[in-house]
C-alpha cells in the first residue's frame, strides 16, 4: 500500500506545490511483488512528487503499469536503496523517466521494461539504455 501526503519534513519532498500529493510505499521489507495501482489525484489535485516513494524496497518486482506519470514533477531518489528489482513501465516515456532516476539508486541492479521489452538497466550512478 501506499501513504500519501503533501510536503513534510520527513520525507522532505522537493518541487511539491500545495496543489498536488506526493506517495510512498508503505512497506519496504516484504519481497512481494509490488503492483497496487496508484491514485492520480485526491480530492481533485494530483500526485506530484514520487520522490523516495521505494526507497528501500525489498521488492524484487515494482509493476508500475497501471502509473500515470504525466503530473509528477519529481522523482528525485525514486528507487534509492533498493535491492535487485524489476520495474515494469506503462510507457516507453514513463520507462525513461524511471531511467533517469538510476542516478540514485542504492545496491541493487534495476531493469526497467516495456511489454518485456528492457529500456535501460542502472546501478549505483549509472544507467546504461538500450
Amino acid at each position: 500500500t501506499y501513504r500519501y501526503m503533501q510536503e513534510s519534513a520527513e520525507i522532505r519532498w522537493n518541487n511539491i506545490s500545495s496543489d498536488g500529493w506526493g506517495v510512498i510505499l508503505t512497506d519496504t521489507i516484504s519481497t512481494a511483488k509490488v503492483d497496487t495501482p496508484l491514485c492520480t489525484s485526491i480530492n481533485g489535485k494530483p500526485i506530484m512528487s514520487m520522490s523516495n516513494m521505494f526507497t528501500g524496497s525489498s521488492a524484487t518486482e515494482l509493476d508500475l503499469s497501471s502509473f500515470d506519470t504525466s503530473n509528477v514533477t519529481n522523482m528525485e531518489n525514486m528507487f534509492r536503496g533498493d535491492n535487485d528489482t524489476t520495474i515494469i513501465a506503462r510507457t516507453e516515456d514513463d520507462a525513461q523517466k524511471y531511467c533517469a532516476t538510476g542516478y540514485s539508486m542504492g545496491e541493487g541492479l534495476a531493469t526497467v521494461k516495456v511489454n518485456d521489452n528492457v529500456v535501460c538497466t542502472f546501478y549505483r550512478y549509472y544507467y546504461n539504455l538500450y
